[in-house]
């Protein structure tokens, strides 16, 4: 898989970035965060860089976090398995 250059956001250092229609990678989030863009929402435990305790099972109403510096992964179950991710509080 390609990486997609990251093009230069023009005043847009510390702002936040909210992605929620479509996974983002551990590896992404960890770029937006050198360039000081804070970001949250969906990702999936199938890709590379996932922490392995997230990839455990689950039972409804349990919550999994693994933290690396800023970024947070968080994976529960309610009727299904959710994850997500964030770098700010």
């Amino acid at each position: 898989m390609k990486k997609a250059p990251l093009k230069p956001m023009g005043g847009q250092e510390g702002k936040k970035l909210y992605d929620f229609s479509c996974p983002s990678s551990p590896d992404l989030c960890q770029r937006l965060v050198q360039r000081t863009t804070d970001a949250v929402g969906t990702v999936k435990i199938t890709f590379k860089g996932i922490p392995t305790i997230l990839k455990k099972k689950l039972k409804k109403g349990e919550v999994v976090r693994a933290k690396c510096g800023k970024l947070v992964a968080l994976k529960w179950r309610d009727k299904r398995n959710n994850a997500g991710y964030k770098t700010f509080q």
